[in-house]
């Protein structure tokens, strides 16, 4: 859901920022959203729409990067459907309309969209309409036409997604909390100056200084395995420890 604190405009930057720059990257392509269950559940409900209707008018909302747009079209086939995908983010959009030309792009609040009622076969939306409030939802509705159909996945707060999501919080938190980051530049600032022929306690203190940070995240990496927060923790871990080792 939307945080009250911050205004349309904010989340709007932030949407897009997130966006921003992701190219063809699918939306199933990381987390959650890649497991075969909810990739085979829009492959059954796309060809279940497609037995009683080939050429339907579908609109997703908060389309992101377009995975559903191109679940769609894989059954429906190119110039089939008639798609409208809906995002916050013009990044998104225009990432989706790269992607996919022959696909309708409106950059909207999902909130109040300009557009008139009962329009739509299929109105669809993947982890990403709740975001918007429970006002997103009745809006969806007042879309689907008569004898449509309006299907929804959504994040839950006993589902994996929000479990996963809720752990890689904590794990950043305590990457935060731990100062490895900023040791770290330290160590590499006073490594390369020692190199340059200055004076080596300076680097040697600041490899003393990081040593409590690389020990949270080994304790983390031992709890929660390798691949926490994206593989964030254990790329950081292993890059710095190459470079640290080449600096010595």
């Amino acid at each position: 859901m939307i945080d009250p604190k911050f205004t349309s405009s904010q989340v709007t930057k932030s949407w897009d920022a997130y966006w921003h720059g992701t190219g063809d990257t699918g939306a199933f392509s990381s987390g959650g959203a890649s497991h075969p269950a909810i990739l085979a559940f829009w492959r059954e409900f796309f060809q279940e729409v497609n037995q009683d209707n080939s050429d339907p008018a579908m609109i997703d909302l908060a389309s992101g990067n377009g995975a559903l747009v191109e679940h769609a079209l894989a059954v429906f086939g190119e110039g089939k459907a008639e798609i409208t995908a809906v995002d916050v983010s013009e990044a998104a959009i225009t990432n989706i309309k790269n992607r996919f030309p022959g696909v309708n792009g409106l950059v909207s609040d999902a909130r109040s969209i300009p557009l008139d009622s009962d329009s739509f076969d299929i109105v669809t939306s993947q982890f990403g309409i709740e975001y918007a409030g429970i006002e997103a939802i009745d809006e969806a509705a007042r879309l689907v036409a008569s004898g449509g159909w309006l299907t929804l996945l959504l994040h839950n707060s006993e589902g994996s997604i929000h479990q996963q999501c809720a752990t890689n919080l904590e794990v950043v938190a305590r990457l935060q909390k731990s100062r490895f980051v900023p040791c770290a530049h330290e160590m590499f600032r006073a490594g390369f100056e020692a190199i340059r022929g200055a004076d080596r306690a300076p680097y040697d203190e600041a490899a003393r200084q990081l040593a409590p940070a690389v020990q949270t995240l080994e304790a983390i990496l031992e709890k929660y395995g390798q691949n926490v927060a994206d593989d964030t923790v254990a790329r950081l871990y292993s890059d710095v420890g190459r470079i640290h080792s080449k600096i010595q």
